[in-house]
């Protein structure tokens, strides 16, 4: 928990992670102030967003993605899903099954091109979850978001003295979670499409 309250005071450790945090309560408030409009499809919300929550402060600390809440992810994906038509579920689970399939594929890549890991197995599982709760119109603003985050703590780390990209080792999990969380509940860019729980 130490980390965490470093993360909301900008401090030590959490200080290039400020951001990720302060972001995340931001849109809960948000989102908390138009839940009476989604009914019980809060309890599957706030399910995520806990997980997401517990996943980024976790591989902040440990550089793993748990399992676990990968599946806690999927089960409240689902429930949040159910009163779709079977043809947008569909869409939804092959978009996880790509997002998946992306990410490890990058991985892969960058770890034969370079000799380095720049991708655990766990961000792709939760860039695969992504894609379940989203979509594939979502994904690009998940990932953008998740980009931006993770060059904005690198710049942070740099500005303190840290080693350069390619000699420290940059937890990108809690990155994707936000950029997870932040497309669900503002959508994508008009330019990219997309739909958001804002705009519902």
């Amino acid at each position: 928990m130490a980390l965490l309250a470093d993360g909301f005071a900008a401090r030590g450790d959490g200080a290039s992670l400020a951001h990720v945090p302060w972001l995340f309560v931001a849109s809960l408030a948000f989102l908390i102030a138009a839940g009476p409009r989604y009914g019980l499809m809060l309890v599957p919300l706030l399910t995520l967003f806990l997980s997401l929550a517990a996943t980024s402060l976790f591989d902040a600390l440990y550089l793993i993605v748990p399992d676990r809440q990968i599946v806690i992810m999927l089960i409240a994906g689902a429930v949040f899903l159910a009163p779709l038509d079977r043809a947008d579920i569909a869409a939804h689970v092959a978009a996880a099954i790509g997002a998946w399939g992306l990410l490890t594929l990058v991985a892969f890549a960058y770890e034969r091109l370079t000799g380095r890991v720049g991708l655990g197995a766990g961000d792709a599982k939760l860039f695969g979850a992504a894609g379940l709760w989203l979509g594939l119109e979502g994904l690009p603003s998940c990932l953008m978001a998740a980009v931006a985050s993770a060059l904005f703590a690198a710049a942070i780390e740099r500005r303190a003295g840290a080693p350069a990209a390619h000699e420290h080792v940059l937890p990108f999990g809690p990155h994707l979670a936000l950029g997870f969380w932040l497309a669900l509940v503002f959508g994508s860019p008009d330019w990219l499409g997309g739909s958001s729980l804002a705009a519902n």
